[in-house]
């Protein structure tokens, strides 16, 4: 009926109007309705008694069949506004002795027809001489003066009831504005304010119980202020170390999870999923069963760990119960990693593990820190072995060296002199091993130059034709255009020897080693090399015909005496 937004004062002043309004009707109506039945009343009086005065009038003119003076009988009697018309006639209705009405404008005509009756508005005499009836008098009256007075009444009670009306209307208004709703208005644009955070504007004094209303409000207003500024101050702190705490867990790589023992689901948040390379989206939501993650996430070998360690927690009776251990994980990718789990139980009402609440952390990163330092462990033990072992070495390869020189002029023919150049050769390249593995024991660089790869490719090539089966055979491609590069000699061509090495034990029934050296540009150098630069480089690749490194152990190629040989070989 009303707009959201009009005005609760405008909506009470125009109740009362309407109340008021409707009062005012029914009174002038039950007013007009007994005005009606008086005047009414007062017609039939009145009619009653022009009827008796015109009989007596109407004797001598009627017995002297006088007309005129009949006529001037019945003109007089038409003064009365309360009469609509007059009809004599004889007394057997035959003849008119005469007929007056009053038309709408209210002027006496001759009658032409039959007057139309207002119900029981008419009254019928007879004219009688010495005991005779001459003729019939029948006077109609009407209400219409009367009701042309009564409507003015009522005009001038609604002219009336509408500037009474406007003055209540308007002067309630202003009372209710003044008093009632705008203090109420004031109350209210405070509270909005207070609960905005705005500054409050003092209020107005009131009268009565709306002063009592506005000093409890300011009071109510005050405090909740203080309430609120603290609450500000402690949310503020609390997204502080939300933030904080977020953060740490964000570097630390922690993700949260949450098991429903009774609803048996596992929930974790964005981070537990970015942990395992998807997202919630791509899984159907946050939530799913501890089996289902077990079979997508857990590594087959670590599955048991995990489901233990789940029974273990939900079968727990300790409200202090905690654990933490480290299982395998697949990512989304395929990738494996390690994660490291923290858990705690939430009792329930019913005495038994209702949650089970926990942290998850990739430690795969650390773990491979671990075995880098455990390796560099035993590198620093095999240095100390190393430097011992290489003064020995040293001291069996100088008669080696010695006895080189005399079989050199003992041995004066072409094919000893082959043999005995490959033994001196041999014997050199051992006692530079040894000098390496001195420089290694005691942290010494080891000798760097400028040099040709291509002098090491045929020197490894050389050696291994003098000694390989040839069943093995060797080819090498160095471009005339490789560059030079600096490096260690020996160390190199230690690399080249080792690799070729391995490469004959995998081809037991013989086959092919290809040694190729090319010049390569490194833009973006590898993480996995220490110091790397981008750069020009030559890049020397050997392959063969064997069976290859199996993919599980191919992390291992570079730990210290790994090998898959069997003892003896």
């Amino acid at each position: 009926m009303f707009a959201r937004k009009t005005s609760v004062v405008v909506i009470v002043a125009i109740a009362l109007l309407a109340i008021k309004t409707v009062t005012l009707i029914i009174l002038g109506a039950v007013s007009y309705i007994r005005h009606t039945t008086r005047d009414l009343e007062y017609v039939r009086t009145a009619l009653a008694v022009d009827a008796d005065q015109i009989v007596s009038n109407l004797t001598r003119p009627v017995s002297n069949s006088d007309r005129l003076g009949i006529e001037n009988v019945v003109e007089s009697m038409m003064l009365d506004p309360a009469l609509k018309g007059v009809v004599i006639k004889t007394v057997d209705n035959r003849t008119v002795l005469c007929a007056r009405e009053r038309d709408g404008q209210g002027k006496v005509t001759e009658a032409k027809g039959e007057i139309q009756v207002e119900g029981p508005l008419v009254e019928k005499r007879e004219v009688k001489f010495d005991d005779q009836t001459l003729a019939t008098v029948t006077l109609f009256g009407t209400t219409k003066p009367v009701q042309d007075r009564t409507g003015g009444t009522l005009r001038w009670i609604l002219i009336n009831i509408l500037w009474v009306d406007t003055v209540l209307f308007v002067g309630a208004y202003l009372l209710l504005n003044r008093w009632v709703f705008k203090p109420l208005r004031e109350v209210e644009a405070s509270a909005a304010r207070s609960g905005s955070g705005e500054e409050v504007v003092p209020m107005h004094a009131s009268q009565g119980e709306f002063e009592s209303i506005r000093l409890s409000l300011e009071k109510m207003i005050g405090q909740l202020k203080a309430e609120i500024a603290e609450r500000r101050r402690a949310e503020e702190v609390l997204r502080e170390k939300q933030a904080q705490l977020f953060l740490a867990m964000d570097i630390a790589r922690l993700a949260s999870w949450e098991f429903d023992v009774e609803k048996d689901r596992f929930t974790g948040d964005e981070q537990m999923f970015q942990l395992l390379g998807t997202t919630p989206a791509q899984e159907g939501g946050h939530s799913l069963s501890p089996q289902e993650y077990i079979r997508k996430f857990v590594h087959p070998s670590d599955t048991s760990i995990v489901a233990n360690e789940l029974a273990l927690a939900v079968s727990a009776t300790d409200p202090n119960f905690a654990r933490q251990f480290e299982h395998r994980f697949v990512r989304q990718d395929g990738t494996e990693g390690v994660m490291m789990v923290r858990s705690r139980i939430v009792m329930g009402s019913s005495g038994r593990p209702g949650k089970i609440l926990g942290t998850n952390q990739d430690v795969t990163e650390r773990k491979k820190l671990e075995q880098q330092f455990l390796r560099a462990q035993r590198m620093e033990s095999l240095g100390v072995l190393a430097g011992g072992v290489a003064h020995d070495l040293n001291n069996s390869l100088a008669p080696i060296l010695m006895a080189v020189s005399l079989m050199e002029m003992k041995f004066t023919d072409a094919q000893s002199k082959k043999l005995i150049s490959t033994v001196d050769l041999s014997a050199r390249r051992g006692v530079d091993m040894v000098q390496q593995l001195l420089s290694f024991a005691r942290g010494v660089e080891g000798r760097r130059m400028e040099l040709q790869v291509g002098h090491l490719v045929r020197d490894v090539e050389k050696l291994i034709n003098d000694t390989f089966l040839k069943s093995v055979r060797v080819s090498t491609n160095v471009p005339v255009t490789t560059r030079t590069v600096v490096g260690d000699p020996t160390q190199i061509h230690q690399v080249l020897l080792n690799l070729c090495v391995n490469a004959r034990d995998a081809m037991p029934n013989g086959g092919e080693i290809n040694i190729v050296a090319e010049n390569v540009t490194v833009d973006t150098p590898p993480v996995h090399v220490p110091d790397a630069k981008a750069g020009a480089y030559v890049r020397l690749k050997v392959s063969d015909t064997g069976t290859g490194i199996p993919p599980e152990i191919i992390e291992k190629i570079f730990d210290p005496f790994f090998t898959t040989k069997e003892v003896g070989k």
